[in-house]
């Protein structure tokens, strides 16, 4: 391989690695069940109109959200949305 084909080549996979990450995160944020509709469509043109950047913040965001909302669930408490005396008997 020539170096202009060395050059291709690391972009093209570059190129994938990025898509590839991305599409890791938009799957990952629309399986996830904390953001209403409109949350995940910003958090979509985030994602992909700052390739890598973009998917870094949201992916930051939903670790930091499922973290706090794990650190206010206490044994016990039902699921979120069932009410307090779910677990109380």
């Amino acid at each position: 391989m020539t170096d202009p084909d060395h050059l291709r080549l690391a972009w093209e996979i570059g190129l994938g690695a990025l898509v590839l990450w991305n599409l890791y995160v938009t799957v990952r944020l629309l399986l996830a069940d904390a953001y209403c509709a409109p949350q995940k469509i910003a958090q979509l043109l985030l994602i992909w109109s700052l390739p890598a950047v973009g998917a870094v913040m949201v992916l930051s965001m939903m670790v930091v959200h499922s973290a706090a909302r794990r650190e206010h669930y206490e044994p016990g408490d039902g699921p979120p949305g069932m009410g307090s005396d779910v677990g109380h008997h």
